[in-house]
């Protein structure tokens, strides 16, 4: 996507150097190269509850990338953009699947239509999902996480079921071979690294335009 819209020049902006946040954080550095991409800098704050990040943004808009990488959630979301904003730094950013939740998308809609992010497409078998919860609770789920918790639940009932309640070493090897009917795609199974298998066009790119959600 980067490469297609000529954001030739990618600042990464890393919450901290662990968990998800080095993992999407180090893939994107890993793949740049390949498309093209020069990374500028790779700012790692050392804070995954970070809330002011003026002293980033001053040195990112100095380089002026034409983009800034970073994950961030409802937390946090509205207040890094908000900031930018302020700051002037016309620079897009991008994030994942954690920019697409309703929190955000009602504090500050306009915001985040300087927003990119990547997100699964929906299956028939997420928009049950949300189906069947919108008819339980009341409400859409707020955040994209929810379905993936979900199955990540199923994961480890089915696991103890099959390892009969062990944990460790059998618990693992249960996980490691799952092979059930999921919420969040059609069927849930781990590659040898442990990954989930999804197909090439899994994802899609959105951004906000008029209040709502909209495919890029």
């Amino acid at each position: 996507f980067a490469q297609e819209h000529s954001y030739n020049n990618i600042t990464m902006l890393r919450l901290v150097d662990a968990g998800f946040w080095k993992f999407t954080a180090d893939a994107f550095v890993k793949e740049a190269p390949n498309y093209d991409v020069t990374i500028v800098d790779d700012i790692n704050l050392g804070n995954a509850l970070v809330l002011d990040f003026r002293t980033a943004l001053s040195k990112i808009r100095v380089q002026k990338p034409d983009a800034v990488f970073v994950v961030t959630s409802d937390y946090n979301q509205c207040v890094f953009l908000k900031q930018a904003s302020e700051m002037a730094l016309n620079a897009v950013s991008f994030g994942t699947e954690s920019s697409g939740d309703s929190v955000s998308l009602k504090n500050c809609p306009q915001l985040l239509e300087n927003r990119v992010f990547s997100t699964p497409v929906k299956t028939e078998s997420q928009l049950e999902f949300e189906s069947k919860f919108e008819a339980k609770y009341g409400e859409k789920p707020e955040y994209p996480s929810i379905v993936t918790a979900y199955d990540a639940v199923r994961v480890i009932a089915d696991g103890l079921r099959r390892s009969k309640l062990e944990g460790g070493e059998a618990l693992r090897n249960a996980i490691a071979e799952t092979n059930i009917p999921g919420a969040s795609v059609p069927t849930i199974k781990f590659n040898e690294k442990g990954f989930l298998q999804t197909p090439e066009d899994a994802f899609e790119m959105k951004t906000v335009q008029g209040g709502e959600f909209v495919q890029i």
